[in-house]
């Protein structure tokens, strides 16, 4: 007896691709839409399902065709404020910050009255290899004289495109030296000086949270792996936050894996996110204290919270800012954007900041006049162990001896 098999109709399997890449998507958008935003798709997914009545529509969205944006405007201002609208430039600025590069010299510079004094000068950037200098102070740009100029001026003058030629005027010791700098793609460190002392404390500084600041906080901290340490301090002073997503890698780094790190709760339906580490506490039980100020925010307060309340680090400093809410960036037509809070986070005793800040184990009290001494000193890249006037490290040391 022959048996013959009906071929399947050629429809059928094209659409299950459809319904897979359906499902997919949509799991996505609700769960993890950073991924969809990555490659432009977020905004597209999100108006595709609110429009088939699987996601309530954003309302923002629609109020961003004003010209002017008036509207958009009052109703972000009337969430909270965190919440707002953000030009061209400021999303330009935002996501350099984020994605930590862009395309310019690679130096870090501070406005001086004879023009930009040098402050940091990237690894392996087009600055260091034309032979710029921690101190060189930079009086022309192109020819322009920028004595006058705004940072903000300054910082665009300085960015360009990769290749094109910036051509600048500085003053080295009194001497006066002309340079030609070519621009190329910067990567922008978030962690700066890195340093161990004698008797095995290390130190690092992070200055905000963007997306590669948990791979190059990993980084730095290998060297020691093998090491018997007496300490670890992180510095979060003037840290304002960043990407979320970053703030719970460096936290995976301390728990066990299955371990609670942090929660989100949606401004929409409520609906709750658990955090649970991924790895088994990469770093082990080294003691850590968190140095943290009045500017200290966000991702910066997820990491210090967290490990404060898990028992995992002490907290040396003011009282921190009290962010906590989450904003999600949407993306506009004409290149401008607006964030919005989407959620707000809980430690995982269940506790929340919002409003109120971290409470510092061991607390700083400055006055105003000795906050911006502090946060010159910052400004000017002077390391907290290379200065007997920092309160936060004399703090920092004395406590982990006490451990």
């Amino acid at each position: 007896m022959n048996i013959k098999f009906k071929r399947p109709t050629s429809w059928i399997l094209p659409l299950c691709w459809v319904i897979i890449a359906f499902q997919a998507v949509y799991i996505l958008q609700t769960r993890n839409p950073e991924a969809l935003r990555a490659i432009g798709l977020e905004r597209v997914s999100h108006r595709f399902f609110s429009s088939i009545g699987l996601l309530s529509p954003d309302p923002f969205w629609e109020l961003s065709r004003d010209d002017d944006h008036t509207r958009l405007k009052q109703e972000l201002k009337s969430i909270d404020k965190y919440s707002r609208y953000l030009s061209e430039k400021q999303f330009e600025s935002f996501s350099i910050d984020s994605r930590q590069e862009y395309e310019g010299i690679g130096v870090s510079l501070q406005s001086v009255s004879r023009g930009a004094e040098v402050r940091e000068i990237f690894e392996g950037s087009p600055a260091q290899r034309a032979g710029l200098q921690v101190g060189d102070i930079i009086t022309t740009l192109n020819h322009q004289n920028i004595q006058n100029w705004s940072f903000n001026d300054l910082v665009e003058h300085i960015r360009g495109n990769a290749g094109t030629v910036l051509q600048l005027r500085v003053i080295r010791e009194e001497t006066s030296l002309e340079m030609t700098v070519r621009r190329d793609a910067i990567d922008i460190p978030s962690i700066r000086n890195i340093h161990q002392t004698e008797d095995g404390i290390i130190y690092l500084k992070i200055e905000q949270f963007g997306e590669k600041t948990a791979h190059e906080f990993i980084e730095s901290l290998r060297p020691y792996s093998n090491q018997k340490l007496r300490g670890l301090i992180i510095d979060l002073r003037e840290n304002t936050g960043g990407v979320l997503s970053t703030s719970i890698d460096m936290l995976d780094t301390f728990y066990d894996r299955g371990q609670v790190m942090l929660q989100t709760r949606d401004t929409e339906r409520g609906r709750t996110k658990t955090y649970k580490a991924k790895h088994s506490n990469l770093l082990g039980d080294i003691p850590t204290v968190i140095l943290v100020n009045r500017n200290s925010a966000s991702a910066s307060e997820i990491l210090a919270g967290s490990l404060q309340v898990t028992g995992k680090a002490l907290i040396i400093g003011e009282q921190s800012l009290g962010k906590g809410s989450i904003q999600t960036v949407y993306r506009l037509r004409k290149g401008d954007a607006y964030k919005k809070t989407t959620s707000y986070y809980y430690f995982p005793d269940g506790s929340s900041i919002h409003e109120v800040g971290i409470e510092p184990d061991v607390r700083i009290e400055l006055s105003n006049r000795e906050y911006y001494a502090d946060r010159l000193r910052n400004q000017q890249g002077i390391a907290p162990y290379a200065t007997d006037e920092d309160p936060y490290w004399d703090a920092a040391v004395k406590t982990l001896y006490s451990y």
